[in-house]
């Protein structure tokens, strides 16, 4: 008889007893190390930067999946349709592989972070209902069903490790040119600036007596390295998914522009000397150009716009391309243009708040 194929939206309940001979690989291991570093992250991705076959990594994931080591959810199209599986760590018997078979440091793994995940979206991921258990055929809803701030923190997520995983394809196909020296992100990187205090009524900003302190928390803090120029380049980056308003907006940006250019804190905290730009990343190129110009604003940095921050849109990055199919099967899905294309956050694509009409786009390499 035909086996049965494993279920994709629960675990199946009987996968030690049939599928229980299967190893561990170095390849599972490479994946494991993989989603840990990135927290979570999609399965076209994940393909990509783990490389071989895509099929062979899929089955690895499936299985890893079904032993509870990894942890996976997706988000539904227009028409119901499932997309793409996205992949996190909430079990800690998936990090202490990687430690004894000698794959990872112990002091490089953020068990932290997989506990903070197996507390915030484990439960979300597996509120299913005993009919959807049940019935494997229909896809589950329950992200769609849980309240919108989780499912956009989520996406939140995925938006940065997108950004990440550009940078890390990117290097690796510049041949040397340029290197991606280090990544951080989350809570490591929170910090407070003290700056003039100033409130926003009806639109109009009022400086009122004392101090206040402003948050920093970047969503990501990296360093490259280009052949040729002496100096690294360090970037703070922000993935921004048009949920908040241009004041909130603004005050984010006064508080970098008081941590860096004002108090220099990044030289005490990441002994940095010189941060290169303030990156930020909106979904669509209106609303980045709405930032930009709410940068310009005096309650940033004064009077005079700074070249400090930096704005793009998403949709340079996540464009749908095509992809040929064979005829026999159902039409591939379109992948995002980054896949194909990494480079693309490499070219001049960022603008400004000193920028005028006509200027050129700035690089990350510029």
């Amino acid at each position: 008889m035909p086996q049965q194929r494993l279920k994709k939206f629960s675990r199946d309940p009987n996968y030690a007893t049939r599928f229980g001979h299967r190893q561990i690989t170095d390849r599972s291991l490479q994946i494991i190390a993989t989603i840990e570093r990135y927290r979570v992250i999609p399965t076209s991705l994940l393909q990509r930067l783990v490389g071989g076959d895509p099929r062979n990594v899929a089955d690895h994931l499936q299985h890893l999946y079904h032993r509870s080591l990894v942890n996976r959810f997706c988000f539904f199209g227009p028409t119901g349709r499932p997309l793409e599986f996205n992949y996190f760590l909430d079990n800690s018997d998936a990090l202490n592989l990687l430690i004894d078979h000698g794959s990872a440091d112990p002091e490089s793994l953020d068990f932290d972070q997989v506990r903070r995940n197996r507390e915030k979206w484990t439960p979300i991921v597996e509120s299913r209902t005993a009919d959807h258990a049940a019935e494997d055929a229909v896809a589950s809803d329950e992200l769609q069903e849980s309240p919108e701030g989780k499912r956009l923190i989520l996406r939140h997520e995925l938006m940065i490790s997108r950004f990440h995983g550009m940078l890390e394809l990117a290097t690796s196909a510049s041949e040397g040119r340029v290197k991606l020296l280090a990544w951080h992100q989350g809570p490591v990187l929170y910090q407070y600036v003290e700056a003039p205090k100033m409130v926003c009524r009806d639109g109009e900003w009022h400086k009122q007596e004392g101090d206040e302190r402003l948050p920093h928390r970047p969503d990501a803090l990296f360093t490259i390295q280009v052949t040729g120029q002496e100096d690294l380049k360090h970037f703070f980056y922000e993935a921004d998914r048009k949920t908040t308003n241009t004041t909130k907006m603004m005050r984010k940006l006064r508080g970098h522009w008081y941590y860096i250019a004002k108090a220099r804190q990044h030289q005490q905290d990441y002994g940095i000397k010189r941060i290169r730009a303030v990156l930020t990343e909106t979904l669509d190129t209106k609303w980045a150009e709405a930032l930009r110009i709410a940068a310009q604003h005096p309650v940033v940095s004064g009077p005079k716009p700074s070249e400090l921050f930096w704005f793009t849109a998403s949709q340079l990055f996540t464009r749908p391309v095509e992809r040929d199919n064979d005829e026999s099967t159902r039409p591939a899905r379109p992948l995002p243009y980054y896949l194909d294309h990494p480079d693309v956050v490499f070219r001049p694509l960022w603008f400004a708040p000193t920028d005028t009409e006509g200027a050129r786009p700035r690089s990350l390499l510029d």
